[in-house]
């Protein structure tokens, strides 16, 4: 099932993103802001199948597709936004992969957003980037947890030591979505995202 599914004006990075675990409930702010949760049962380059409450299928046209989000965390973007970009919190295994209009490109797993600057930091350096100077930031994320690890991990915590996924995910063994927030190449929308209604 390919991440084509949400279509910038070119192909997304990371676009493989909705071959996501079947059972992971995402949200799918569509650019009217209308918000609509399920999991994906069905995703092409044209159109998008989400199985709502009580397996309500619903079918939605990719390009009416803003972003793609699990909780506060983007999964899927089709905007440029330097807003999304300073929103970011990284986890365990999660980067930030900022490409300057030079060639370069630094990864980086500690930063902060200040205006029009972003800074990275290491134990050895820290980099100020002027915001005219980057071309690109990608956000190297988790795949979403299933619903199953979800659950477990707010109601039942012990039960975690008998789940397979739970160790994938601790180990870092989970695979990495890539999820491209700012291009400067294209039209930015730093406008918040928000359901207008559900």
């Amino acid at each position: 099932m390919p991440y084509s599914a949400v279509p910038q004006t070119s192909k997304p990075r990371g676009s493989d993103a909705l071959s996501v675990r079947h059972d992971s409930t995402l949200t799918f702010v569509l650019r009217d802001k209308t918000c609509i949760y399920g999991t994906v049962e069905h995703a092409d380059a044209k159109s998008i199948t989400l199985a709502e409450a009580q397996n309500r299928k619903v079918t939605i046209q990719s390009e009416r597709v803003l972003q793609v989000r699990q909780g506060d965390a983007v999964v899927v973007s089709a905007r440029s936004s330097w807003s999304d970009v300073a929103d970011v919190r990284l986890y365990p295994h999660e980067s930030l992969v900022i490409k300057l209009r030079n060639g370069e490109s630094i990864k980086s797993t500690s930063f902060a957003v200040a205006g029009e600057t972003i800074t990275s930091k290491s134990l050895s350096r820290k980099r100020v980037f002027q915001k005219a100077e980057i071309a690109t930031v990608d956000y190297v994320r988790v795949k979403p947890e299933s619903n199953g690890l979800d659950y477990l991990l707010q109601e039942a915590p012990l039960m975690l030591i008998f789940n397979g996924e739970f160790y994938s995910r601790l180990l870092g063994l989970q695979g990495r979505i890539v999820v491209r927030l700012y291009d400067s190449e294209k039209p930015e929308d730093d406008s918040p995202i928000t359901c207008a209604k559900s």
